[in-house]
């Protein structure tokens, strides 16, 4: 997750963040591939239909500000740092959920050692990558920013927090697909929100009405055309 946040950073600095969510859409694929094809997971084909839907909800909802964009040439290294990124997203997130569901340990217990590994290994990070700023520096210039700010900084982490218990849970119960599509869910809600809310930034396009159908068919595909699993015949008359 350190490596991944810091691969983000300099993503976002080579494309804009439109291109950027596009190319990392994919792990929504790369998830399904690795619970069919490793891990042999019952994966039908209409569910991988389903999961390759849900990522182009999200190609299709960012081509109104592809489309505003000035240039929209990607260059080969924001390709393979969205790939590579994929990958450790995937990797660590079914890692994550094979450790919540065969661990057998207290649900919050490992939530509260996971966000304090996460603490210590990001602060090594930034203590390697940015020398120069260190925590107390940091924690002095939020004197700087106004209490409206602050507030948000505290909503925001409140919020964030809140989120991960969610996700875990999610991992947890269900799988990574759900959690995918669950966040995918959740941004078209953003934008619909953002539509009433702020229609002077943001306003309700026909690619957004397009990507919540594509989104909400994967979802159908996904969850209602799963595999069936062989019925094993115990005795004559007897069949699960």
């Amino acid at each position: 997750y350190a490596v991944n946040n810091n691969i983000y950073f300099v993503g976002l600095m080579l494309v804009p963040p439109p291109i950027w969510i596009i190319l990392c859409s994919f792990r929504t694929v790369i998830t399904a591939t690795v619970y069919k094809f490793i891990l042999h997971r019952n994966i039908s084909r209409l569910q991988y239909i389903g999961a390759l839907c849900i990522v182009a909800s999200i190609i299709v909802a960012k081509l109104g500000d592809l489309l505003t964009v000035s240039s929209n040439t990607i260059p080969l290294v924001a390709i393979l740092l969205a790939m590579l990124a994929s990958a450790i997203s995937v990797a660590a997130a079914l890692f994550t959920e094979s450790l919540f569901k065969t661990s057998g340990e207290n649900f919050l217990e490992q939530q509260f050692w996971l966000y304090l590994y996460g603490f210590f290994v990001s602060t090594m990070v930034h203590a390697v990558t940015s020398a120069n700023v260190g925590p107390v520096d940091a924690f002095l210039s939020l004197g700087d920013v106004t209490d409206g700010v602050l507030v948000l900084l505290v909503m925001a982490l409140v919020f964030s927090s809140v989120g991960g218990l969610v996700v875990a849970a999610i991992l947890k119960k269900l799988d990574n697909i759900v959690k995918e599509y669950s966040g995918a869910t959740a941004n078209m809600v953003t934008a619909l929100l953002c539509s009433f809310l702020f229609p002077e930034k943001f306003t309700f396009t026909v690619f957004i009405l397009v990507a919540l159908v594509l989104l909400f068919l994967g979802i159908y595909l996904y969850e209602n055309k799963k595999t069936k699993p062989d019925h094993l015949e115990i005795s004559g008359d007897v069949r699960i």
